[in-house]
């Protein structure tokens, strides 16, 4: 039997593996004192858990994305070094999880000034071997304690392509060329937005009409009783809406709207306090002397026909 390393697998890990290294880095440089909390890489993927109170903006996470690419390009080398752990402090090494590190021999990853560590973890011997960086998520896991999630090398690539898909098959759907997406689909957000007045403004006219022309009954104390649940066309309309609609077309009566629901609406001229007669009926329900809203089903019991 012969063990054989998956080079391909520990290459992908070793991509990952560095770049959590420069995500760290690129974390403190934004917030001062962010404090790794754990950390998981694998094959061209990462999550990097830090303590943090907020979360990072999306500019803010750009920038981190923005940098590190920056120093991957830059093909800076990463330096394994192995020494003492107290030569590591004097270097300025941060060790994580220091209890886990042997005094007598430990070793470093420093990425030139912008990152160094204790570690001894596999790593790539120049950043440019990392090939991309790509933020996918931020997350809240626990109290103040965030998540980063992203992927290196050809990962990246495929996460390009699969983005490159989906933006060709929306163009395809609207009929616009890919440089004229945004553009297209401003275009239809606007439309749809004025066609979207244009109903609102056609359900206002159809309910003020149909509010004018409902049947209604009169019932002392009220010059119109309305029971809305005898019209469908009510059925489906928010019940505030419509009250609000009759307050403003039946201000000089005394009105009760009601559902079988036990939604109603007591409207009232200058002269009638319809809070206080609310009260005098046990009714639960809020509002101002002219206009009381609420849903109680004793309502049925006095005015249902």
């Amino acid at each position: 039997m012969k063990l054989q390393v998956d080079q391909n697998q520990r290459l992908a890990k070793m991509r990952a593996h560095t770049a959590a290294h420069l995500l760290h880095s690129q974390l403190q440089n934004i917030l001062w004192n962010a404090k790794q909390a754990w950390s998981y890489v694998d094959q061209d993927y990462l999550r990097l858990d830090f303590q943090a109170q907020d979360s990072l903006s999306d500019s803010q996470l750009k920038s981190i994305q923005d940098n590190i690419n920056k120093i991957i390009y830059q093909a800076i080398s990463v330096e394994k070094i192995e020494t003492t752990l107290e030569k590591a402090k004097s270097m300025g090494a941060t060790a994580l999880f220091e209890d886990k590190y042997d005094k007598i021999s430990v070793r470093v990853i420093k990425i030139k000034d912008i990152s160094i560590e204790l570690c001894w973890g596999t790593h790539v011997s120049n950043t440019s071997h990392i090939g991309a960086f790509k933020i996918l998520a931020q997350e809240s896991i626990a109290s103040w304690i965030k998540r980063i999630i992203a992927s290196t090398g050809p990962k990246v690539y495929e996460q390009a392509i699969k983005l490159e898909n989906t933006l060709q098959n929306i163009a395809q759907k609207i009929n616009a060329p890919i440089k004229q997406v945004e553009q297209t689909l401003d275009k239809t957000i606007r439309d749809y937005k004025e066609k979207e007045k244009q109903l609102e403004s056609i359900r206002a006219s159809m309910l003020n009409d149909k509010l004018k022309n409902i049947d209604f009954y009169a019932k002392k104390p009220f010059d119109k009783v309305i029971n809305l649940s005898q019209n469908n066309f009510f059925s489906k309309i928010d019940f505030k809406r419509i009250s609000h609609k009759a307050k403003n077309i039946f201000q000089e009566w005394k009105i009760l709207l009601f559902k079988e629901t036990g939604h109603f609406a007591i409207i009232s001229n200058s002269d009638w306090d319809a809070n206080k007669y609310a009260r005098s009926l046990n009714l639960r329900g809020w509002g101002p002397s002219n206009f009381v809203q609420g849903k109680d089903k004793k309502i049925l019991n006095k005015f249902n026909k």
